[in-house]
């Protein structure tokens, strides 16, 4: 997996918003893209043997909210949305997380990352500049 650093349970259950995208597979996360998710919270359950993932997907200009289970095997987290997905998160603060995804839809594997800020906001221009790295790509903010 292309992150490969933990985050302790503590961390994880809390309301939390994107604030940004990146991918290299771009058109999966574009205005409308299947994998444009606005994550609104994480619920970390049996000492993290699964975390909710509660998100906003815009489709034709409407909002729904959906939840996906992800369940710990090893060192990530395994759900299905959109194909099936490898997940691992990396603690840049208290207030803020990278959210790392690898989707496989069947066809194509795309690896996302997502900067994820708690609900207070008050992150540097340092903080949201630091995915930026994971990928050749454009940031897309939030």
């Amino acid at each position: 997996l292309f992150c490969n650093a933990g985050v302790e349970p503590y961390i994880i259950t809390a309301d939390w918003h994107s604030i940004l995208i990146a991918a290299d597979n771009k058109e999966k996360i574009e205005e409308g893209g299947p994998l444009r998710k606005y994550v609104r919270g994480l619920e970390c359950t049996d000492n993290c043997s699964s975390i909710t993932i509660k998100f906003y997907l815009k489709f034709h200009g409407v909002c729904f909210i959906f939840e996906s289970v992800a369940q710990k095997k090893g060192e990530v987290y395994h759900t299905r949305y959109m194909g099936e997905n490898i997940i691992k998160f990396i603690r840049i603060s208290d207030r803020t997380i990278v959210f790392c995804l690898e989707n496989f839809d069947g066809v194509k594997t795309t690896k996302l990352t997502q900067l994820l800020g708690s609900k207070d906001g008050n992150l540097s221009s340092d903080t949201r500049s630091q995915p930026q790295g994971a990928y050749n790509t454009t940031l897309y903010p939030f």
